[in-house]
């Protein structure tokens, strides 16, 4: 028999070190990525396929919050921090599943050493503009919390 899954949007969770972000933008309001692909492949003169791994531990996280979000004030409050401090690195988690409690199996990640590259851009108009912020993340890492390994650097984040 199918089991029907359902997906939540309010329980997708972002935590940039200690700070619980909230009052995303309505429609995409976070995306992961790679900056690479984590192998490259070719193929020689003689027909012979070649692979490589790239070693670019680097992945682009991409979060869009409201205008109204207090989350932009927090964000913009570590960007300032770490352009006088050079200080301004901290973990990153991103989890599916209710807040710190995902037992189901829910997709996670995780990085230890996040920055925000700088301010996020500022419009105004008749309504509301989503303020896009965009990280860089060093070795992100799924975990799943339905099997128990250790952590492996995920080589799905496309």
């Amino acid at each position: 028999m199918i089991e029907v899954k359902t997906y939540d949007p309010a329980e997708v969770n972002l935590w940039v070190g200690a700070w619980r972000l909230s009052g995303f933008a309505p429609g995409t309001f976070i995306q992961l990525a790679r900056d690479v692909p984590r192998f490259s492949d070719d193929q020689g003169v003689d027909g012979e396929p070649i692979r490589w791994d790239n070693r670019n531990p680097f992945s682009r996280l991409t979060v869009s919050l409201s205008q109204t979000s207090t989350s932009n004030g927090v964000l913009s409050r570590l960007t300032t921090a770490d352009q006088y401090t050079q200080a301004g690195l901290f973990p990153i988690y991103l989890e599916e599943g209710k807040p710190l409690g995902n037992v189901f199996g829910k997709p996670n990640y995780v990085s230890a050493q996040a920055w925000i590259t700088g301010q996020a851009a500022i419009g105004y108009g008749a309504d509301p503009i989503a303020r896009a912020w965009e990280f860089r993340l060093l070795n992100v890492y799924f975990i799943n919390p339905g099997v128990k390994s250790t952590p492996i650097r995920t080589d799905t984040i496309s």
